[in-house]
């Protein structure tokens, strides 16, 4: 609902004695079994942006909502996503007050600019419940399976079991044709300042060269809808060469 002051110019413009407001609401969007997502058993808020849309946000439903000023939704997010590193009798919350910024806000310019590093203590204290026990550092690697800590997150990996099961999460080559090579590997989304992702090239293994995107390489990203992406990685191959791949992974 949506409330019109009667504003005007510098100041309200009123009626001593009279009635102050409009003489009806304006109805943005309301709550139907065919937009249940308007409802909250308690609290809740809404705010109007700047384009005339409102967000509203759902306490009791863990959920957050955008409708333009026609009542049609733009889009919802269920705020249990956030969760998906926990089992899912353990997922839900309340989010009782959301505020949309615009990306250029300058207030944000930190979470804009983070660095792997940065992410990383936030999955560490999730998934190890602590960002100091032994084992958990970048550099360690809790399940001995040879990959540290740092590949484990950034390739979307589980580090307190084995890589036996997740090995299609690590770089493989898919195909050689005459002038390609093909790689594919999954990895974890993110607006990162610092590219950690970044590739290797050698035709005898004792030569490494970095990869130029849009000359040696490039890269075609899947959104997996679940916090990674799947990326597939097409290199320029020298004509009748071999060729080696290694990616790396920067935390800073």
């Amino acid at each position: 609902m949506e409330i019109e002051v009667p504003y005007e110019g510098d100041g309200y413009a009123y009626t001593p004695g009279a009635p102050f407001g409009p003489s009806a609401p304006t109805i943005l969007a309301e709550y139907s079994p065919s937009n249940p997502l308007l409802n909250s058993a308690f609290s809740g808020g809404g705010q109007k942006l700047e384009n005339g849309h409102i967000l509203t946000t759902s306490a009791s439903l863990f959920w957050l909502v955008e409708h333009d000023e026609n009542g049609n939704l733009v889009w919802d997010f269920d705020a249990r996503q956030l969760q998906l590193d926990r089992p899912e009798s353990q997922r839900g919350g309340q989010i009782f007050k959301a505020q949309k910024y615009p990306l250029d806000y300058s207030g944000l310019s930190r979470l804009t600019s983070i660095t792997l590093e940065d992410s990383y203590d936030a999955w560490r204290e999730s998934v190890f419940g602590s960002t100091d026990l032994p084992g958990t550092g970048i550099l360690d690697d809790l399940d001995l399976d040879g990959i540290e800590n740092l590949a484990e997150y950034a390739l979307g990996m589980d580090p307190q079991n084995s890589a036996a099961g997740e090995l299609s999460n690590l770089p493989e080559a898919l195909s050689e044709a005459e002038d390609k090579f093909v790689v594919e590997y999954t990895r974890i989304e993110g607006n990162f300042s610092n590219e950690p992702f970044s590739y290797e090239y050698s035709t005898d293994l004792l030569n490494w060269r970095l990869a130029v995107p849009d000359v040696d390489y490039a890269e075609q990203v899947t959104d997996n809808q679940n916090g990674t992406e799947n990326v597939l990685v097409r290199f320029t191959k020298e004509e009748g060469s071999g060729m080696f791949f290694r990616l790396s992974i920067s935390a800073k």
